[in-house]
């Protein structure tokens, strides 16, 4: 069937569905992302059929409009510098074979729009046939143009790297043939090199012209084709570049000068002594990523690559994608790509996730992606595990990364790790590693003990988890003795933009102490120390499975929500801690230690192992029934005292268990290890 015409009259917009509204047509419905105003489409009965993107027209009056619109625009975000007839000399190199149709366009105004005093061009022709070298001798009289010409079709490195050798120039400018520049497009990129001598390449902003009559890029007509090469990790674990593209060209209006990995050579500027430092291209590579691995080889010098966000040219590259790519071509690629990532992909794997961890963006668009196995997530749920994990996951947020939750309970398998997790942090024994499935090679595994340490060392896959973190000092020579592997000291901690002297007591949380934790089975010993019967003293005991204990019916509340303690503890004067078995022997200290201490409210732990090692004695600690009513009485009749000993615990407290604290020191491991 022939390709049929249709107006805006004939198309209607629903929501994000494009609809043809003819009789035989009116059955097939075509997906898009584009917004529609006032183009033409071009739609055959077999595109709809196959969902395949309608060609997008722009007529010459829409085309005009969005041409100037860029160009007067970007003018109005420069900002030239007045530079003088002694400005570095810039070695302005051009590549060209065939494009006499190109050198026309890329030299029109071409003195206008430079706005730079000091350069010479040096053109290296390859065998051209057209009429290139005609039109090159008539403009040599007007600029200082030099034209070489080659007997073959050197590569886009070989005669990189010849013309670099002949030029005269302080700084290369590598300019392709096929680019538009506007206005003042060099004198953006030579402030952003002069800004400091660690400034290894500038690139700047690469835009589509109109690409209407492009099969490949139809509906690229003045997007933002380029503004900079930032890295991603492919289906095959390579970490492999990427162009940075939006469709706003000017997103980045607020960003005039930005780092990047690398920048792309259509439009690359760089100190000549710097290029030969690296030795100039690697003439391995012939016309793909040699760019990437000139820049690289800047940063491995301690050199910054800059994209230039004012320096705008339009890029006519794509007019060469029509015929698209021959194999031959496509198995020179896959080889370079082979090259490349012999070369890089073990440097680039450290710098990658030092990027996000850093959260620089220089080597990466995204931010770092921590995700936490826990048993549930939400409000409501009764495991401490996701509470603890999402405190120090907002702590982790300070850092510009991203957090989410696998869950036991949830409706997806926890082993299917999404390939844009980079940190998978593990808080149950019950997780193994081994089974993990994910695509992302650089997937750091973390396993972070809390309790039931004796647990811990029997997983089958303790040793897969590439860091192991303990919550205490014997918990972790425990782990280090039994298993070999090297464990780091991480408690648990407090957050004190939750937990402080601010929060506001609630009248039926009030007692004088209280106890909060679930019953789940196991031996406690509260069960057997606490007898509130015997001390005249007002007790309220808050959690789950509490209602079959005679001695604690009176005093039973039920179960209270996390975001509820802060409340109750403002509401009391002492809080009871009771250490579970799995943790009290091994030093473990529980949240309720630090959250209690944060809000001015004095503890009482059996934990004695963990207040010696984390309190250095200073927290008080029972033994026996005995020594907890003691206790009890003696804190509740003595306030001075009581609130002199909150004040020393609550401000070491503060100063040093605070889940900031934490994720500063997760942070650092990862680095130190790392680096």
């Amino acid at each position: 069937m022939n390709k049929r015409w249709f107006t805006l009259r004939e198309l209607i917009v629903s929501n994000k569905h494009l609809r043809i509204i003819r009789n035989d047509f009116k059955d097939y419905y075509y997906s898009t992302k584009y917004r529609i105003h006032s183009m033409k489409f071009k739609l055959t009965y077999t595109d709809l059929r196959n969902n395949k993107e309608p060609e997008i027209i722009l007529t010459k009056e829409e085309i005009n409009e969005k041409y100037e619109y860029i160009k007067n625009k970007n003018l109005s975000l420069i900002n030239l510098h007045p530079f003088e007839d002694n400005a570095p000399l810039i070695s302005i190199i051009i590549l060209n074979r065939n494009g006499y149709t190109h050198l026309k366009r890329l030299f029109k105004d071409f003195e206008e729009n430079i706005q730079y005093p000091s350069y010479e061009i040096i053109l290296m022709d390859n065998a051209s046939t057209d009429k290139s070298i005609s039109f090159l001798k008539k403009l040599s009289n007007k600029l200082p143009l030099t034209v070489i010409r080659n007997t073959n079709n050197k590569s886009f490195s070989q005669a990189n790297n010849q013309a670099a050798g002949i030029a005269k120039g302080e700084f290369l400018l590598l300019l392709n043939n096929n680019l538009e520049p506007t206005y003042g497009w060099l004198n953006q990129m030579m402030q952003a090199a002069l800004k400091s001598e660690n400034i290894g390449a500038v690139g700047a902003k690469l835009v589509y012209p109109d690409c209407s009559k492009s099969p490949y890029n139809n509906h690229n007509s003045f997007k933002t084709q380029h503004e900079g090469i930032v890295f991603k990790e492919d289906g095959n674990g390579f970490i492999k570049p990427y162009k940075i593209n939006n469709n706003e060209p000017f997103g980045d209006i607020n960003k005039n000068s930005q780092f990047r990995a690398a920048v792309t050579a259509l439009t690359l500027l760089v100190k000549k002594d710097k290029y030969l430092k690296v030795n100039g291209f690697d003439e391995r590579y012939n016309n793909s990523l040699e760019d990437v691995d000139i820049c690289l080889k800047f940063l491995k010098k301690g050199y910054n690559n800059i994209y230039c966000s004012t320096a705008l040219l339009f890029n006519y590259k794509f007019e060469n994608q029509i015929t698209g790519k021959t194999p031959a071509i496509k198995k020179r690629e896959l080889q370079e790509e082979k090259l490349f990532q012999q070369e890089w992909d073990q440097w680039l794997r450290k710098q990658f996730i030092m990027d996000k961890i850093y959260n620089k963006k220089v080597f990466s668009e995204k931010s770092l992606n921590v995700a936490f196995l826990v048993t549930d997530e939400g409000e409501n749920v009764f495991a401490g595990d996701y509470f603890t994990a999402s405190e120090l996951g907002d702590s982790l947020k300070e850092f510009g990364w991203n957090i989410s939750f696998l869950t036991r309970k949830g409706l997806h398998d926890w082993y299917d790790v999404g390939s844009d997790v980079d940190i998978l942090i593990s808080m149950l024994e019950s997780y193994d590693p081994r089974k993990i499935r994910c695509s992302n090679r650089s997937l750091i595994k973390i396993a972070w003990p809390r309790n039931w340490f004796e647990r811990w060392i029997y997983n089958p896959g303790l040793s897969k988890y590439d860091f192991i973190f303990a919550s205490s000092e014997t918990a972790c020579n425990f782990i280090e003795e039994k298993t070999e592997l090297k464990t780091f000291l991480l408690p648990i901690a407090t957050n004190p933009n939750n937990f402080n002297n601010g929060v506001q007591p609630r009248e039926e949380f009030v007692s004088d102490y209280c106890f909060t934790g679930s019953y789940w089975g196991y031996p406690r010993d509260i069960i057997e120390f606490l007898d509130p019967d015997s001390i005249p003293y007002k007790f309220k005991l808050f959690g789950k499975n509490w209602e079959d204990f005679d001695k604690f019916k009176l005093y039973y509340q039920g179960f209270i929500n996390y975001f509820e303690l802060p409340k109750l503890y403002a509401s009391t004067k002492i809080v009871i801690d009771d250490v579970n078995r799995g943790a009290k022997n091994f030093g473990a200290v529980n949240s309720r230690v630090y959250d209690a201490l944060a809000c001015g409210i004095l503890v009482l732990t059996n934990g004695v192992i963990g207040a010696e090692e984390t309190f250095k004695g200073k927290l008080p600690v029972f033994h026996s029934k005995e020594e907890l009513n003691n206790l009890i009485e003696y804190y509740l009749s003595n306030e001075d005292e009581r609130i002199l000993k909150v004040k020393e615990l609550q401000k070491f407290v503060l100063e040093n268990h605070t889940y900031y604290n934490r994720a500063k020191f997760l942070k650092k491991i990862l680095i130190e290890e790392y680096l």
